[in-house]
């Protein structure tokens, strides 16, 4: 069954409509305990 982790705390599990997918990123979006000035800085040389 495919599994599809986001944010490595929320799973989504089977085969599932595109709103499901898009209703579940929201979620971790707005749960996430990252904020942009604390998140690692990535780049073609690598993350930071």
């Amino acid at each position: 069954m495919p599994t599809c982790v986001i944010d490595g705390r929320l799973a989504v599990q089977g085969s599932q409509p595109p709103d499901a997918m898009a209703d579940a990123v929201r979620q971790a979006l707005g749960s996430a305990a990252l904020t942009p000035a604390s998140a690692p800085a990535c780049g073609p040389s690598g993350c930071d």
